[in-house]
């Protein structure tokens, strides 16, 4: 019960990069594209140029504690002039939030090797979560686990309980994994913007797993570190399990999970074999996805092997194969931060960010975008939002009404009305972010 404890305290003290990642964009026909994942990303982080005012390095800890990644990066493109341990930590900061990995390892390994007295605790903590996460990515999960155990270490005191519970369940599920050959995809035909069947579930897809087709899809959640499935989907399927429960967070939500390793898992035309998993019992998998008809979600290394992932307004997800015509290699436009998909969306001129969530029916805006445009506001009634929260549980939150809400996420105008603004809200992330796009926003776009 202390673990967990500390775990769901972990949610209020995540780092930017705490489960940071990365997603490139672009908009096809008449779909949203919602994320272009790729290994070969070395060359992500120096592509864009900068837009918006640039800060110098002075300004760099403001953006990275306020999860500015994106103007973060714009401003070290600019900005970066000579190696020291500050330069090295942004610059991994930013490539593991690009999932730029190769780069990532080199400027976070020789800071979390040496710990430079220049950084604080809370700097390095964050440089070996990062690093650790970009083993991890690259399957290196032995270098993963000795990343965690050794900040565990050397870090003493100076962490906090629940950074110290999910540190200690990181190394736990990385030492599972570590005799694990890396996952590998092989593609039977070319995909070019082909779409997966979602038995009827929003942006989920039909998967085979060890050769038979699941019984419920599997949802879509780049948030996720590694994939999950519930305990009977894992069952049915003869899914491989390494060890006992470990208690981690999934989808925000603290519960035992068990590693597991699914030997074949086929998504349209591609196969991935050697798929790491975490294996959570069935109601905790719907009370973490909104109680969703699914039997489990896909994560990152899975969707960042399969090329290009487009939304369409129908609720389908197609995919482009890396290499494919359809397949995309632009600039990010797509983040990730403490787990949940984060876009750069333009209201009034402003960058801001916002959360991509397309399990939700309704976008909705938090207070930091009514103190950030007070404007808004002006002539918009009051209501009483209701809800539910975090841990599931109903919220009623007063409110305003803002009946006319145009957001432009990519050079892309979404037009929704009416769209509800809390006037407070205890979610962690709504100190951070602006506001989500739910589902009308990807049916809008």
């Amino acid at each position: 019960m202390v673990i967990r404890e500390r775990l769901r305290g972990y949610l209020a003290s995540m780092t930017p990069t705490a489960i940071a990642s990365a997603m490139r964009d672009k908009w096809l026909r008449q779909s949203l594209l919602i994320a272009t994942l790729a290994l070969c990303s070395r060359s992500a982080t120096a592509q864009r140029r900068p837009a918006g005012p640039i800060l110098p390095p002075a300004g760099w800890d403001s953006l990275y504690r306020t999860h500015r990644l994106f103007e973060l990066r714009d401003s070290l493109r600019v900005g970066k002039t000579t190696v020291s341990p500050s330069t090295r930590f942004y610059s991994g900061i930013v490539a593991h939030a690009f999932n730029d990995n190769d780069a990532a390892i080199a400027n976070l390994a020789p800071l979390v090797d040496s710990a430079p007295r220049s950084l604080t605790t809370a700097q390095l903590l964050a440089a070996a979560d990062a690093l650790g996460d970009s083993y991890r990515r690259e399957f290196r999960y032995r270098e993963s686990a000795i990343v965690y155990r050794t900040a565990l270490r050397l870090s003493g005191a100076g962490i906090d309980s629940a950074t110290r519970a999910n540190f200690s369940a990181w190394a736990s599920i990385a030492s599972a994994l570590a005799e694990i050959s890396p996952q590998h995809i092989a593609w039977s035909a070319e995909s070019n913007n082909a779409s997966v069947a979602n038995d009827s579930v929003e942006w989920a897809m039909v998967a085979t797993i060890n050769g038979d087709t699941t019984a419920a899809p599997l949802a879509m959640d780049a948030g996720a570190r590694l994939s999950v499935l519930d305990s009977t989907t894992a069952a049915a399927h003869r899914v491989r399990s390494l060890g006992g429960p470990i208690p981690t967070l999934v989808a925000g939500h603290p519960m035992d999970a068990r590693v597991g390793v699914i030997s074949a898992l086929g998504v349209g035309s591609a196969t991935l074999s050697n798929v790491a998993v975490l294996v959570v019992a069935d109601d905790s998998l719907r009370a973490a996805y909104h109680r969703a008809r699914i039997g489990g979600a896909i994560g990152l290394p899975v969707l960042s092997a399969l090329g290009t992932l487009t939304l369409t307004r129908d609720g389908h997800i197609a995919l482009s194969s890396p290499g494919a015509d359809t397949d995309s290699s632009s600039v990010p436009n797509i983040a990730l931060a403490d787990g949940t998909t984060i876009v750069a969306a333009t209201y009034g001129g402003r960058r801001m960010p916002v959360i991509l969530d397309p399990g939700a029916n309704r976008t909705l805006l938090y207070p930091s975008f009514l103190q950030e445009f007070a404007s808004a506001a002006s002539g918009a009634r009051l209501t009483t939002y209701v809800g539910a929260g975090l841990d599931g549980a109903i919220v009623s939150l007063p409110a305003y009404v803002i009946p006319d809400f145009i957001v432009s996420v990519n050079g892309r105008t979404i037009r929704l009305g009416p769209v509800d603004a809390l006037m407070r809200n205890d979610d962690p992330r709504s100190q951070l972010y602006f506001g989500a796009l739910g589902q009308d926003a990807l049916q809008s776009a």
